[in-house]
């Protein structure tokens, strides 16, 4: 049960960093990402 606590809480830690700076995120990356679909 304390595994899935960990993993929810590694997974709310990054979705919550990501909405807090989407601005980090390097363009480049993004259309890498597109580039590769």
């Amino acid at each position: 049960e304390w595994a899935d606590g960990v993993m929810a809480g590694r997974l709310a830690a990054l979705y919550r960093r990501l909405l807090a700076a989407p601005q980090a995120a390097p363009p480049v990356r993004a259309a890498r990402i597109v580039s590769t679909r």
